[in-house]
């Protein structure tokens, strides 16, 4: 059985990280930070109300200078989507994918909540498909990469990813990567007592792991597990910055191939 038809259960996180509709945004954000994680369901008595995401926050950091003691159930988003657990895994994969959706909450048929599945827990379910495919890191990297320098403030850095749709900053210095800023960190940053004028060269993550353009995507998998990340900057011979690849983008190449083969078997059926 491929793991896309497994069903849901045997892939999920059953520790579901949760908080009440009255804890504060400042009581999220630290919970987040504590659980290594980039999302948070607003929960009572065992129900779902809402969630609050990394993708989130610089929206609810823009909307009040008092957006840290807010409650969560003011800012939270209301519409969850859900995924039973005997649904396949390619059920939940689609789900997430035209969602635009990292995480998703699974119920059973009572719809109690039982766990979540999440992009790292299918990542990790994939193992080295298709290796005859020979795809190369530059055949699926994004390369639409936001670069800024390192004096860039971090009221900017919060400003860029909340009107862009990005989830990480590469951080430059004489056309070379030292750092990046990831959604994951914004959690952190954003429930630190760091002022809206600290340049991103005092918070951003180091050191920066990179991959040639020309490495095949089983080695960035294997060097995302290695070093437990979740974005490699791939650069050419010379080192230039030439985009990034990341857990996401697997994910959306790995949806793309099986698109392809269901066109390819179902033009083969029609002839």
């Amino acid at each position: 059985m491929s793991f896309l038809e497994k069903p849901v259960k045997e892939l999920l996180t059953k520790d579901v990280v949760s908080i009440s509709p009255e804890a504060s945004v400042l009581d999220a954000m630290k919970l987040m930070t504590q659980k290594r994680v980039t999302s948070v369901l607003i929960c009572q008595n065992g129900i779902i109300n809402g969630i609050i995401t990394s993708k989130d926050l610089p929206r609810i950091y823009k909307s009040s200078e008092l957006f840290l003691d807010s409650p969560v159930i003011n800012v939270m988003t209301r519409r969850v989507d859900k995924c039973n657990e005997d649904a396949t895994v390619l059920d939940a994969l689609d789900m997430m994918i035209n969602g635009g959706y990292r995480h998703i909450p699974v119920v059973d048929a009572r719809n109690n909540l039982v766990g979540v599945l999440s992009e790292t827990d299918i990542f990790n379910s994939m193992g080295i498909y298709d290796p005859s495919r020979r795809r190369l890191v530059e055949d699926v990297m994004s390369r639409n990469l936001p670069r800024v320098n390192v004096n860039l403030p971090l009221s900017e850095v919060v400003e860029l990813f909340n009107n862009s749709p990005i989830d990480c900053l590469v951080i430059q210095s004489d056309g070379q990567a030292v750092g990046i800023v990831t959604e994951r960190d914004l959690s952190n940053l954003l429930s630190s007592d760091l002022a809206s004028d600290t340049p991103v060269k005092d918070f951003m993550s180091q050191p920066t792991f990179t991959i040639s353009v020309k490495s095949d995507i089983q080695e960035a998998g294997h060097e995302m597990h290695k070093h437990s990340v979740h974005h490699l900057i791939a650069v050419d011979d010379n080192n230039n910055i030439k985009g990034i690849i990341s857990r996401d983008s697997f994910l959306l190449d790995f949806t793309r191939f099986l698109i392809r083969q269901l066109v390819k078997v179902t033009k083969q059926n029609v002839s």
